[in-house]
């Protein structure tokens, strides 16, 4: 029997693509934003691209 809700290869790998990018780019400055109620417009933007 296929997995008939198993995710295709090109969706794991977009997975994957914004693990990282979460990992990278906005988990380790999370918490600092939320203190100083900061939008990281650039950021956003970067995820856009991806």
């Amino acid at each position: 029997m296929t997995e008939q809700f198993g995710l295709s290869e090109d969706q794991l790998a977009i997975q994957e693509t914004a693990r990282k990018f979460t990992a990278d780019r906005i988990t380790p400055f999370a918490a600092e934003w939320d203190e100083k109620h900061h939008y990281p417009v650039d950021v956003w933007k970067a995820a856009g691209e991806l």
